[in-house]
């Protein structure tokens, strides 16, 4: 399937092959649901990068190194080693945080959940999710919305002006 490029992301971690197959998520987007992926940053670069429809990016941060290294600890599933690796790989992936729409400090899960919730309901109304629809009713009134148009937003947009 790797091979195929099956996968909308794959990627080995820590000695385990994951990834997400192309096909159903497509099938779920397809059937107006919304997909939520719980994957790490190389597989949300290869998502952003390989996704037919706008993608929103979360970054679930953890309050502290400590409280990551506790709640890690405190599952009682891995050993020292694969712990430390967690980690390491935790603390390299903190450079990346920029990259990401939004970032999610999961100190209490409800309010994570909370935020997370907004989120999604956010996305389906951003500019990039609606866009189709802002054309179709903008058509009824005889206006129509140019490509460009878009595109000029989207530069605004991404240099900061909201």
């Amino acid at each position: 399937m790797v091979a195929a490029e099956e996968f909308l992301e794959y990627a080995d971690v820590f000695g385990h092959g994951y990834g997400t197959r192309a096909a159903d998520t497509d099938a779920l987007l397809d059937g107006g649901h919304d997909v939520l992926l719980d994957i790490d940053v190389q597989g949300m670069r290869q998502v952003r990068s390989r996704a037919r429809q706008p993608v929103t990016t979360i970054f679930i941060l953890p309050p502290s190194r400590d409280t990551l290294e506790a709640r890690l600890r405190g599952r009682g599933t891995d050993a020292d080693d694969a712990i430390a690796r967690r980690l390491a790989t935790a603390t390299a992936e903190m450079a990346a945080v920029p990259e990401y729409d939004y970032v999610v400090l999961n100190d209490q899960v409800s309010g994570a959940v909370e935020q997370l919730a907004s989120i999604v309901t956010a996305a389906r109304a951003s500019r990039a999710a609606m866009r189709q629809a802002s054309v179709d009713v903008a058509r009824t009134f005889g206006v129509t919305l140019e490509p460009a148009a878009w595109d000029r937003a989207r530069a605004l947009h991404e240099r900061g002006w909201r």
